[in-house]
């Protein structure tokens, strides 16, 4: 499948080198030869849909044999090395990791872990007879004193915790003590009263009772109470003259203009017949119009309310 970039020439020469190479590699390679910037993501295209699967072809068998005869009982890093050594290549940990999951290989290797090489014996044992009485940051400091090493908190409270050998101090907060931020609201850094509010004072964006403000989806909200209390407009309108609107209505703009907030442009419905308007797309731009599609969606409502009664 030849195009007019990889031609036949390129792709019989790519048959002929791509066994046992990274695609970086050929890439490197191509380049070269075709004096073109060839890179590996195209390679690895171009030889999948030519060459198929290049898993088996790129890690041979004689590769695996070494693998397999390198890895029993060795670290990681030290089986990179060897392998790299061994072929001139470069690969990184992760790549020989990968495939010795690929290709079920396994070395046997256990890692001590922390456990086993955090700490020296003298310091495991200095630890065990000396930490009883103290919080975990007097240990630390008692211990990197004595050592002359620099271990962190953490290291040695999660080293302790690891090998279940608590510090010994009763860390709970006792009946009648007074906590140190009795009476503050939160914590907040030493100077920084200077920038608090005084009492008295108003935000810049602060606005007096009965302001009015386009929100983002259209509709004009008012200030109605301090300190921020704020509702929609045409709720207002409605509610000076007919009352609370119930929690099963909502209110409609008749001529589909949401800023225009006259009582004759609002209709109150059921939310139900809302959901028949939306979906039958019956709100329009003229007033009249939407009175004849909220009559229409009644209408419908009603239809299916039958339909399910006799379906009963």
């Amino acid at each position: 499948m030849a195009s007019s970039f990889w031609t036949e020439e390129r792709i019989e020469f790519l048959r002929g080198v791509y066994q046992g190479k990274t695609n970086r590699e050929l890439a490197e390679i191509c380049s070269k030869k075709f004096d073109r910037k060839f890179t590996p993501a195209a390679l690895q295209t171009v030889l999948f849909r030519n060459f198929g699967n290049r898993k088996a072809k790129v890690w041979t068998a004689d590769k695996l044999d070494y693998l397999r005869s390198i890895v029993p009982g060795k670290p990681l890093e030290e089986i990179t090395r060897l392998y790299n050594e061994h072929f001139g290549t470069n690969y990184e940990a992760r790549t020989i990791k990968s495939a010795m999951t690929n290709h079920h290989i396994r070395s046997g290797y256990k890692y001590d872990g922390q456990k086993a090489i955090l700490f020296s014996p003298e310091e495991i044992k200095w630890l065990e007879e000396n930490r009883k009485g103290f919080n975990f940051d007097v240990t630390t400091e008692k211990m990197n004193k004595r050592f002359g090493t620099n271990y962190k908190v953490s290291q040695v409270r999660g080293w302790c915790h690891a090998h279940h050998l608590p510090c010994g101090v009763d860390m709970k907060f006792k009946k009648g003590n007074v906590s140190f931020n009795k009476g503050r609201k939160g914590w907040y850094a030493p100077g920084c009263e200077k920038g608090w509010f005084k009492k008295g004072h108003r935000p810049h964006n602060w606005s007096p009772v009965n302001t009015e403000v386009i929100v983002d989806d259209g509709y004009i909200k008012v200030k109605v109470a301090e300190p921020n209390v704020w509702e929609l407009k045409h709720r207002i309108v409605w509610q000076k003259k007919y009352g609370k609107i119930p929690e099963d209505s909502c209110l409609i703009f008749l001529n589909g203009v949401k800023t225009d907030c006259r009582i004759e442009n609002l209709m109150l419905i059921k939310r139900s017949i809302l959901s028949v308007l939306n979906h039958e797309k019956l709100i329009f731009d003229d007033a009249a119009a939407t009175k004849c599609g909220v009559t229409m969606a009644m209408i419908k409502s009603r239809i299916r309310e039958l339909q399910k009664k006799n379906e009963r």
